[in-house]
This record gives structure tokens, sequence and C-alpha cells, in this order.
């Protein structure tokens, strides 16, 4: 996890969340390189994971973090998506009309989301507006060889980089989006958005436990 401080209160809440300490980048790259030195694939990616860390290690608020991780993440595992910020569009102080004023802003017909939504989206009216609503469904991943013990699935991407290496794309789930016609709520904290075919990506940050790379399946976008 990292500290986090909320400053000032006229800021949107993507530069309010700020990091306590900045020294969480240098014991969380710790951590991981003990964990996964014995690894198959560690020394072909630690230099490159490690530069991650000192680059998060300079930014201070958690959704700038999360973004510099999401779209190095990315990079590694080919995926092309574009990724945005919420408040890159006008939009309704009401969550589900939020959703809905930037799915039209984007032009999208399909919008996918993580269970967690169910709590609070108002789906039919996002099917009202001609916009399909679909649920990440987490219950099929492949298992794969892992460093310690039997298979878990509450881990990091870094954990499926370090164990599989290139053959990271057989054990992803893709999401067949038709041209430029889905957006994917990209939350952080349930990463979701692996997908290669998808148009545009809205990144979502909050400041809570489930955030940071705790997904074994970024829904990077």
């Amino acid at each position: 996890e990292i500290g986090v401080r909320l400053v000032g209160s006229e800021m949107c809440i993507r530069d309010r969340v700020q990091v306590q300490e900045p020294s969480w980048a240098r014991q969380h790259w710790g951590i991981i390189a003990r964990a996964y030195e014995k690894s198959t694939f560690f020394q072909r990616y630690c230099t490159q994971v490690e530069q991650w860390y000192v680059g998060a290690g300079e930014l201070q608020g958690l959704s700038q973090i999360n973004y510099w991780f999401v779209s190095r993440i990315c990079d590694v595992l080919g995926i092309t998506t574009k990724l945005s910020w919420s408040n890159d569009y006008e939009t309704d102080d009401e969550r589900s009309r939020r959703l809905l004023s930037i799915c039209q802003q984007a032009g999208a017909t399909r919008y996918l989301s993580g269970p967690a939504a169910k709590g609070y989206l108002d789906e039919e009216l996002l099917n009202a507006e001609g916009i399909e609503v679909e649920w990440m469904d987490y219950s099929d991943y492949t298992s794969y060889p892992q460093l310690h013990g039997e298979f878990e699935h509450s881990v990091s991407v870094l954990d499926l980089i370090y164990n599989v290496g290139e053959d990271v794309p057989r054990y992803v789930q893709k999401h067949d989006a038709s041209q430029q016609g889905s957006i994917v709520a990209l939350a952080i904290r349930n990463q979701e958005s692996h997908q290669t075919v998808i148009y545009a990506c809205l990144l979502y940050t909050s400041p809570s436990p489930r955030d940071g790379l705790l997904s074994r399946i970024p829904s990077s976008a």
C-alpha cells in the first residue's frame, strides 16, 4: 500500500490524493525483487520494472502513479488501448449520469465495467440511451506456473510477467470491441482492461486498499 493524504478542497480527486512518503517506491521495489529474484523471467524484466519504480517515486499524486504503472504495463503486454481521464470530459455529478455522459462524448456503444460497480451503476439508464453494459468476469483465467506453492489468483500482473515472460498473451482475456464502439472503465484497483482491441479506456483511481497493482489481470487498457 501507499500512504496518502488529501490536499486542498477545490481540486478534483485526481489532484487531491497525494503520496505521504516518497520512499514507498524504493521499499516496494525491494519487496518485489526479493520475492521474484528466483523466478524464470526476473532477470529479463528486473531493470525495466525497477526503473518504473524509480520514475513512480518522483510523482506526488496517487492517480498519476497508477497511470504511470498502467501505461508501462500496457507497453510490455503490447496493449495499445487509448487511455484517458474522466475529467477530460464534461460530466454530471451523479455517478451513472456521469458515465453516460462520458460514453456519449466518446461515441461509445458498449461499456465494460468491473463487478464492483453493480452496487451503484444504473444499467437501465445506459441501456435506454443505446449503451450496452457488460460486466467483467474474473472466473475463467487460466492458471500458469508460479514460483511458490499452489496457484494463487490474487497477485500482481508482475507475477504473470516474471513467471511466463513472453507467453503473457496466452493468459490474458481479450474482449472483441468492434472498432471504436467500446469504453472500458479502468479502475486500477481491479485493473481490468487487458483488452487489445478496445478503443478508449477511462482511468479512475481512489485511495482504497484495493488500489495499486493488486490484480493479476490488469485492466490496463
